[in-house]
């Protein structure tokens, strides 16, 4: 069991946890296809742990109101919650949200230092908060869930206070103390996952927006820019566990299900569950799902469940067409197989939207490498993504060797150099896949990706290229008739 030393006792006590709030925020999303039609996507993991409270009788007691929100500053937010008169803030941070949510915290520590505040979700991990800009977090948070949250969320608030030996003793978190955050034992990934209660079948999920499914948890694989592969892989939900959150699912009219595993066809017990619950429920086949498939591990099973579903929004991680880019990246790649699972899944007349994704910035990557790949996808015909690298907690940001000379912002986590990457370069990329975008119908820049439709190909690089040097050379000339 870990122990603290008496100086590492809270600075305040928090009062008796009678009334709870859990807090998320979601960035604003539009369908890339159609960038006018926004997509709400609902906080998941938060309606998790709200249907893990509510299943306890032990918490039947506690006082429970969640927040689905949308991006809002630290103050607008802190307001929000203390208007509510909380006694325990539980907060689902993600990279787009710690900091609005930490900004949030440190004013509701300041006003009411009795009010405990814990956060969970991707974003909640030492690492993340040791950087400068949270390294008060110590001062403000009581606790971080580090992995699975249903059942550790549960045994934070059995006790009703956030009590430091009680705490210590709770499998799954990291503690503050003086000279950082420390870490309790590690939880293992929950192999009873039939018995988390479902969000879905409770009612807590919106109707008529975008749904989600899991089958399983983990990822075989271990891409050092992923932080997928850290929690290992083999925990998966049962048939009839499936059979049911279907069943559910069709309750809610869902706009689209967003399917949440690593990949679809990267656990095969998982997938065949799944396909065998589908065949009791037939939901997809009246209701459309988004998936992401790995390319060279797709069999005629997966095809015949793919062509079940009434509408297919694909996506196909590739990273990089450069072996050794990948290689750098603990990443692998069969040309010849990817190649052909393009074309087969294109050939599906219920695929509404087929799209390769590429990332930029990777280290060992380079201007011309990825210049190379991205021309290679788009010519490959269907829909591009390119999304920014993103150094991780638990994936770059502590598990890149040295020699990458990893740099990143530490607000938004965007990569900002690295082995193979100037600052310079990679903000040029930056700008120049920005551009191009806006100049195909369809294309699309968000804050972490580009989107670029089917059909934009490597000739519209060279065209844009080619009108940059004459405006240039046009601009030249006029300069020098001025002088």
């Amino acid at each position: 069991m870990l122990t603290w030393p008496v100086e590492e006792s809270p600075l305040s006590k928090r009062r008796k946890i009678q009334k709870a709030v859990l807090v998320g925020m979601s960035p604003p999303l539009a369908k890339p296809e159609d960038p006018e039609a926004a997509w709400r996507f609902p906080s998941f993991g938060m309606r998790r742990i709200e249907a893990s409270i509510l299943a306890d009788p032990a918490l039947a007691d506690l006082e429970l109101k969640t927040f689905e929100l949308p991006m809002l500053d630290g103050k607008e937010l802190a307001e929000l919650l203390l208007d509510e008169r909380p006694d325990f803030i539980g907060a689902s941070a993600y990279i787009w949200s710690f900091a609005n949510l930490l900004d949030a915290a440190r004013i509701v520590r300041d006003r009411d230092p009795g009010c405990a505040i814990v956060f969970g979700g991707p974003s909640a991990e030492p690492p993340m908060c040791a950087l400068p800009p949270y390294a008060d977090s110590t001062r403000v948070l009581d606790a971080l869930v580090t992995g699975e949250g249903e059942i550790a969320i549960s045994e934070i608030l059995a006790g009703r206070d956030v009590d430091r030996d009680r705490l210590a003793a709770i499998q799954g978190l990291a503690l503050p103390g003086p000279f950082g955050w420390r870490k309790t034992a590690a939880r293992p990934l929950n192999e009873r996952l039939d018995e988390l209660p479902s969000p879905a079948a409770m009612g807590l999920l919106p109707r008529q927006q975008v749904a989600y499914l899991e089958t399983f948890r983990g990822c075989p694989l271990s891409c050092s820019f992923c932080e997928w592969g850290v929690m290992g892989s083999g925990t998966l939900f049962s048939q009839e566990y499936l059979e049911r959150e279907l069943a559910a699912l069709a309750t809610l009219d869902p706009y689209t299900t967003y399917l949440l595993d690593a990949a679809l066809n990267l656990n095969k017990r998982a997938f065949r569950n799944f396909a065998a619950a589908e065949a009791q429920v037939r939901f997809f086949a009246r209701s459309s799902l988004i998936a992401l498939l790995y390319p060279s591990l797709l069999d005629d099973e997966h095809y015949r469940f793919l062509e079940g579903v009434k509408s297919l929004y694909l996506s196909v991680g590739l990273q990089s067409f450069d072996e050794e880019v990948l290689s750098g990246v603990d990443r692998r790649l069969k040309r010849a197989q990817f190649d052909r699972t393009l074309a087969e899944l294109a050939k599906l007349p219920n695929t509404r939207s087929l799209s390769i994704e590429l990332i930029l910035g990777l280290p060992t990557d380079s201007p011309a490498r990825f210049r190379a790949s991205l021309e290679r996808a788009l010519d490959v015909g269907c829909g591009i993504r390119v999304y920014r690298c993103l150094v991780l907690p638990n994936g770059l940001m502590t598990r890149a060797p040295a020699e990458q000379a990893v740099r990143f912002d530490e607000r938004t986590l965007v990569l900002t150099s690295s082995s193979g990457w100037t600052e310079s370069a990679l903000e040029a990329e930056h700008e120049f896949l920005s551009e191009l975008a806006s100049t195909r119908r369809g294309g699309y820049t968000g804050d972490y990706w580009w989107y670029f439709p089917p059909g934009t190909g490597s000739a519209a690089i060279s065209t844009m290229e080619r009108d940059r040097r004459t405006s240039l050379a046009t601009s030249s000339a006029g300069a020098s008739t001025l002088m």
